[in-house]
């Protein structure tokens, strides 16, 4: 990030420099009024430009209760109307999965790294996972499943909570 704010500060600056050159050689109204506003202008996109938004890391935006509103392979569906549960990602990597005809809660696992993993513990004591790239934007969190053939592979969740 700070590189980024470097080249956008050594455009700026040389597209002043040009812009100064050409209001010197021109008339003095020119210069004084030309230069007042590109001043201007370049204080204001340089101040816009320059502020970074703090980004929360992933592990912190997933905390919560989320619904899931589409399933599918990245077209347009319909919304799901009537959401079957909601999974419930804790602090202590426990995520809890409710389904709401059966009442019945799921106890599972989950790591971010590059990728969210989830797990769940079969009856051999081995570990079953799945991996999915994880967005965020708002309240609403899109996962792609990674490395498995599935019929729906992106599924997008709204925060519940």
């Amino acid at each position: 990030m700070p590189n980024q704010i470097l080249v956008k500060c050594i455009f700026l600056l040389t597209l002043y420099n040009i812009f100064y050159n050409w209001c010197h050689s021109n008339t003095r109204f020119l210069k004084s009024m030309y230069m007042k506003t590109l001043t201007i202008f370049l204080f204001i996109l340089l101040y816009t430009t320059s502020c970074k938004k703090d980004d929360i890391e992933p592990n912190q935006q997933i905390l919560g209760k989320w619904e899931v509103f589409y399933l599918g392979n990245g077209e347009y569906r319909l919304p799901i109307q009537n959401p079957t549960g909601y999974q419930h990602f804790l602090p202590d990597s426990v995520l809890l999965e409710y389904d709401y005809a059966t009442k019945i809660t799921y106890t599972k696992k989950y790591w971010i790294d590059s990728l969210l993993h989830t797990a769940i513990q079969r009856e051999d004591g081995r570990w079953f996972t799945f991996d999915f790239d994880c967005q965020f934007k708002g309240d609403t969190m899109r996962l792609e499943r990674k490395n498995v053939s599935a019929i729906f592979n992106v599924s997008k969740h709204k925060r519940i909570n």
